[in-house]
């Protein structure tokens, strides 16, 4: 074996990150442009983002750094392997979690060079305006895979964009999807110029690769089981032939998927919102829905065992919905009930038991069981206690009914735990999937298949790291289980031509100039910070004052951005104008100084931004009526909110729309209207839609 390499830079520690050749050719390639990074678990995406990371602060050190994850556990973790890393003061290594005040927040943010934090932390940041992106020469999105839709990512990598002259961001994921179009949204979302991707297939990779062997354990489900199926597969032929009767399936009753029905859901949403209000459609609905959770039953009897089946067909009684209704005034329903209240585990828990018994024999190993459900984790560790097997669960903070979650200090003592070897098996729901510092797991047990992508990568990525691993898969035979695990597989080998064609298709974006490589050594530099500044109220004459300081110039920056955020909030309110003196007074607490408020108020007051209708008041310019651009930020009974010019909101009311074409959360609309105040309230009436 060839004797292993270090890599040598003046902000990573000697002897503390091993040269790999895959992650120096990913690291070329990130540099100056925005890249997806997809990089299988264990390979060392967190490396690339330190790296790249020492990069961007030895050329820029006036400038910071931001990464950011989903969870605050994950935070931390990154901020501890950023430290042990690198080759900087610990105290300029800031983590930013939502347990820190935001008054705090805001002389954190101005303290430190690399920053870890959540997505949503920093969002809330920004629209309080006490975050600027336009300081920042990297921001690294980690689990990027989120950034889809309404995530907090996609809000943060438009505002970067937008404020900074040269942006650049790294993103990292093991697995962006396996559909296209998936993956399309996540690179748009975060304006990528390029995906990189690698596999333990690639030769660059695999001499650092200690393999995972795969294995499947199959079993068989006993008779009672066959029976309960039996009964659930009859139900749902009853009701996907009520949905055939009415013209809105094609297929034999017996050929039709889980996906086919998520489709005609889709299909009576569109109708419903398109104004077709008839009595068929609810009922189409009611059948679509009651068949869904029909599936869903069938799937947990199937998959997790009677006793995840009697709690969800327990809890189809207790809550008034017509689709639940449905099925428990069935005649069969309640010979399910029967059925479920007194059978023995899933054939699956007793292989369990063995694998987990062979696996312990040896006294270093650790375990980690995956399963979808809370209920099947906990009889897994009840069954592991009862064979004197110390388990424990690791499960999220949410509640389930009765069943409370693991608050973020219990799950990181889990976790301390089990590196310790004081216990030595896990059983965790999806929350173990992705990011966990965990490199001793020797196994890593599959409860059931999973038919995401995504989800069969991060699982297995769990083992495998320092030494071979392995993965159990277990399965129900003539199952979905079987299904799910072959759709997995299709779609992760789809992964790398996918990636291809979208390097094709990216768009490059246009910055502005690359910023001038410093000389000074940033290892010994000490962080600037602002001198205080005593707060004056003053209604003095705006002038300005000439000042090149970039630092004023920022601080004036984020003045601007939170007087238009206060004044659009006020709006909201329905308040017409603020006075002067009460933004004075609650910038104070902000940390403004009366100096920087002038010049921020005469800057949006010269490009049009406010208006000051009196010598002691402010406002946003609303214009009465005409032609306004509207973002429908929330839909509700009777009503909505819009985001009007993007610059203050207002409601709209039912009778205010009278269009037959209905609103959709996240639509965008240029129309014709008027505004006006109903209860102090600003609304809009929309007379026409022009697109």
């Amino acid at each position: 074996m060839s004797e292993v390499s270090y890599v040598e830079h003046p902000l990573i520690k000697s002897g503390k990150v091993e040269s790999r050749l895959y992650q120096q050719s990913i690291l070329i390639e990130t540099i100056d442009r925005n890249a997806l990074v997809v990089l299988p678990t264990a390979l060392g995406k967190t490396v690339i983002a330190v790296l790249l990371s020492a990069y961007y602060l030895q050329r820029n050190p006036e400038m910071k750094i931001l990464m950011m994850a989903p969870t605050r556990p994950l935070v931390l973790q990154h901020r501890d392997s950023f430290a042990e890393m690198m080759n900087v003061e610990e105290r300029s290594l800031v983590a930013i979690t939502g347990k820190v005040d935001p008054k705090k927040r805001r002389m954190l943010w101005r303290g430190g060079r690399i920053f870890f934090s959540t997505p949503q932390i920093v969002k809330n940041d920004i629209e309080r305006g006490i975050l600027d992106l336009s300081e920042f020469s990297l921001l690294i999105f980690d689990e990027a895979h989120r950034a889809v839709k309404n995530y907090a990512y996609t809000f943060v990598a438009r505002d970067y964009i937008r404020r900074s002259s040269f942006p650049v961001i790294l993103a990292l994921t093991a697995s962006p999807g396996g559909d296209k179009e998936r993956i399309r949204s996540v690179c748009e979302s975060l304006f990528i110029e390029r995906v990189v991707y690698r596999s333990e297939e690639d030769e660059d990779v695999k001499p650092y690769i200690p393999g995972i062997e795969i294995e499947w354990r199959r079993v068989r489900l006993p008779e009672e089981y066959r029976e309960v199926s039996r009964i659930l597969r009859s139900m749902i032929e009853e009701r996907l032939s009520s949905l055939k009767n009415m013209g809105l399936i094609k297929k034999s009753p017996k050929h039709v998927t889980k996906s086919d029905l998520l489709s005609l859901g889709e299909e009576l949403r569109e109708l419903m919102n398109g104004g077709e209000r008839s009595g068929w459609v609810y009922q189409a609905v009611v059948e679509q829905s009651a068949c869904l959770s029909l599936f869903h039953a069938l799937e947990l009897l199937e998959t997790q065992g009677m006793r995840q089946l009697r709690n969800f067909l327990l809890k189809l009684g207790d809550e008034e919905k017509r689709s639940y209704e449905l099925i428990t005034s069935h005649l069969s329903f309640s010979r399910l009930l029967e059925l479920t209240e007194k059978s023995r585990s899933h054939p699956k828990i007793g292989e369990l038991v063995k694998i987990v018994e062979e696996e312990l024999s040896n006294e270093t190993s650790r375990i980690i069981i995956f399963s979808q459900f809370r209920d099947t984790v906990n009889e897994i560790v009840e069954t592991l206690r009862e064979r004197g097997i110390r388990a424990e669960r690791f499960v999220g903070q949410a509640s389930r009914n009765s069943d409370s979650g693991l608050s973020q200090k219990e799950q990181i003592e889990v976790l301390r735990r089990f590196r310790s070897g004081e216990i030595r098996v896990i059983a965790a729901t999806s929350i173990a999937e992705e990011g966990l510092d965990i490199p001793s797991t020797d196994l890593v047990i599959f409860y059931e298949p999973v038919p995401s992508e995504i989800r069969f990568i991060q699982r297995k990525g769990r083992t495998g790291r320092k030494r071979k691993g392995r993965v159990i898969i277990l399965a129900a035979e003539r199952t979905v289980d079987m299904g799910y695990f072959y759709s997995s597989l299709r779609r992760a080998r789809r992964m790398r031509r996918i990636m291809r064609e979208l390097n094709r298709e990216l768009r490059q974006l246009k910055r502005g100039e690359r910023p001038e490589v410093s000389r000074a050594e940033p290892e010994r530099r000490e962080i600037r910070r602002p001198a205080p500044v005593r707060f004056q109220v003053t209604l003095e004459d705006f002038a300005e004052k000439e000042s090149q300081d970039p630092e004023l110039l920022r601080e004036v920056s984020r003045a601007e951005r939170w007087i238009l955020e206060t004044l659009r909030r006020e709006m909201q309110r329905g308040v017409g104008r603020i006075s002067l003196g009460w933004i004075f007074r609650e910038a104070r607490e902000m940390g403004f100084s009366a100096e920087i408020l002038k010049k921020a108020v005469k800057v949006l007051a010269e490009r049009g931004e406010i208006y000051l209708p009196t010598w002691d008041t402010i406002s946003i310019p609303v214009p009465e009526s005409g032609i306004f651009d509207v973002l429908v930020e929330r839909i509700y009974h009777g009503g909505a909110t819009l985001l009007v010019n993007n610059s203050f909101r207002a409601k709209l009311m039912a009778e205010d729309f009278p269009l037959s074409s209905g609103l959709r959360k996240g639509e965008r609309l240029r129309v014709r209207g008027e505004l006006y105040r109903k209860d102090g309230v600003l609304c809009m009436r929309v007379r026409e839609v022009i697109y």
